[in-house]
């Protein structure tokens, strides 16, 4: 019980702070009277000395503007509570909540990491064997010009996203992190498109055996009830998650992209 007390602060305290760095103006005050409760109560909550009450969740989740996976993990924290509300989902797993809690949220300000697919990459590039923060080598490895990847590591390092660490590696600033959105945004359906060109352009110039064996794009087409929508949503986010985790474990050298469609090919 008090893990999960614990974990619903987290997710709170996390939103809160991702709402400030975006508006100066958004204070706890501010935040309290759209919720009409003291700022007293909302601080002891968001601090974790006061549990949120289930029948807040909906409407802090609003006014914190929480994505779909942060309103998945905050109602699923109930267990077994009643949980038919936001995710539709009916059981904890305590797997997912521990892989979400290393995951920093960025704020809006920092979304232009998006503007160009290889900004990301070479934040995971970070992560892997013999990075060493150089130009060619980025280039290289990445396949793009090394003019794109000098001005992207100059960048990334400018904004401090790309720092040394004590022994002097260049690392990324946070092992994970995440673009928390609950609306449609032109930088993210951009960075969608230019990971599912290169997707096409896997598919048609990398055709031999070894280059299969390296990938699985693959789908499924099916008679739909949207009224089971937001469970399938709820559990392709989590299994997003999970598969990271899992890739991520000991020693990485490559950097992969998974990505998810889920989208009517029929007429409402």
């Amino acid at each position: 019980m008090r893990e999960k007390k614990a974990l619903r602060a987290e997710i709170l305290k996390k939103a809160f702070e991702r709402a400030q760095k975006q508006n100066r103006a958004f204070s706890l005050r501010a935040l309290a009277q759209k919720l009409k409760l003291s700022p007293g109560f909302v601080s002891k909550i968001l601090s974790g000395k006061t549990d949120l009450p289930f029948d807040r969740v909906n409407d802090f989740s609003l006014h914190l503007k929480l994505d779909q996976v942060s309103e998945n993990r905050l109602v699923k924290s109930y267990a077994d509570t009643k949980v038919e509300r936001i995710g539709g989902l009916t059981k904890a797993n305590a797997h997912h909540d521990d892989v979400m809690k290393n995951y920093v949220e960025l704020a809006e300000n920092q979304f232009f990491l998006l503007s160009k697919w290889y900004f990301i990459a070479i934040l995971d590039l970070a992560g892997c064997k013999d990075f060493d923060g150089e130009a060619a080598w980025v280039s290289k490895k990445l396949r793009i010009p090394a003019s794109e990847a000098d001005q992207a590591l100059k960048l990334l390092k400018a904004q401090k996203i790309l720092v040394q660490n004590s022994e002097g590696e260049w690392v990324k600033v946070a092992k994970n992190i995440r673009f928390p959105t609950k609306q449609s945004r032109d930088l993210i359906r951009g960075y969608h498109q230019m990971l599912m060109k290169k997707a096409m352009d896997t598919l048609q110039n990398q055709t031999q055996q070894s280059d299969f064996d390296r990938r699985l794009v693959t789908g499924i087409s099916m008679a739909a009830n949207p009224a089971h929508l937001k469970k399938a949503m709820a559990r392709l986010n989590e299994a997003m998650y999970e598969i990271a985790a899992l890739l991520s474990e000991g020693e990485c050298t490559e950097v992969y992209h998974f990505g998810l469609q889920l989208f009517p090919v029929s007429n409402p």
